[in-house]
């Protein structure tokens, strides 16, 4: 633990003013750095859907108290409606932040779980990840360019019950944290069309939609490869890599494919005995 770490915990408060701080320097650095930032919304919906993802909103194996993951649901329906009907028009930047940082108008969020130094702790506003790691995935699906996001190091919890949905699990790998005035999720769109997202959260799941004003020239598909678990100093890691395919939208064919990174996430909780899915490598 570092000294910052430990001065921190000793003295909460530090952490909140450092917090604060960050936040103010971060929004700062936007106004002074060029972009134009996408704001506006319409209601009316585009005409064509590029992809589709839900996620689970209640993780019962947290090992945590509910009430955590109830705060978690309160605060995605604060959030959603920052970026719900939002339009990405060309030559905009989306920012996590720059939107959702405005959700507590409507009501101060709640305390979720947080990873913090490396402990899982209730922190105001937590939970919001799993709002960012679908937006990402919404995001892969398009030429929109991704110009920060940042990966979780930790995957902290095993994973909710499927909800029976093919689109409810994300590849792995597919994921971007967020910390306001620390870690952003921005994409800039340079393209020559407008994209929109759709967001609901519903009584069992969150659900995004991406649209555009315009027929997709091409599709994509995600996938892992490499994936294994693999053991080192006493740890476990979920390791692989992530691939996106072009495809051509009309027939489906693959027309190519790229690696898009390699991703590692130390698993800080034990996995059961029955599960055999993945061999554990050294």
């Amino acid at each position: 633990m570092t000294l910052r770490q430990k001065l921190a915990k000793t003295f909460p408060f530090l952490r909140l003013w450092h917090s604060a701080l960050m936040r103010v320097r971060y929004r700062m650095r936007m106004r002074l750095d060029g972009n134009r930032y996408a704001a506006e919304k319409e209601a009316c919906l585009l005409p064509h859907v590029l992809q589709r993802y839900q996620s689970t909103l209640i993780n019962p194996n947290t090992g945590y108290p509910m009430e955590y993951q109830r705060n978690k649901v309160y605060n995605l329906r604060l959030a959603c409606p920052t970026a719900d009907h939002l339009l990405i028009r060309p030559g905009e930047t989306f920012s996590f932040w720059r939107l959702v940082g405005q959700a507590e108008r409507m009501g101060r969020f709640r305390d979720g779980l947080c990873l913090v130094n490396g402990q899982i702790e209730p922190v105001r506003g937590g939970g919001l990840c799993q709002l960012s790691n679908l937006l990402y995935a919404l995001f892969l699906h398009t030429p929109l360019t991704v110009t920060e996001r940042h990966p979780h190091s930790t995957e902290s919890f095993p994973p909710p019950p499927a909800a029976g949905s093919p689109t409810d699990q994300l590849p792995a790998g597919v994921d971007a944290t967020v910390s306001e005035g620390r870690y952003d999720l921005r994409v800039h769109n340079g393209t020559q069309t407008t994209y929109q997202l759709v967001l609901h959260v519903e009584s069992e799941c969150l659900r995004g939609e991406l649209r555009a004003d315009r027929e997709p020239e091409e599709a994509y598909r995600l996938f892992t490869q490499d994936e294994a678990l693999q053991k080192e100093e006493g740890a476990l890691y979920h390791i692989g890599s992530l691939w996106r395919a072009r495809l051509d939208p009309l027939t489906g064919e693959e027309l190519s494919r790229e690696k898009l990174y390699d991703s590692r996430q130390r698993l800080d909780y034990d996995l059961p005995e029955q599960d055999g899915g993945q061999e554990v490598v050294a």
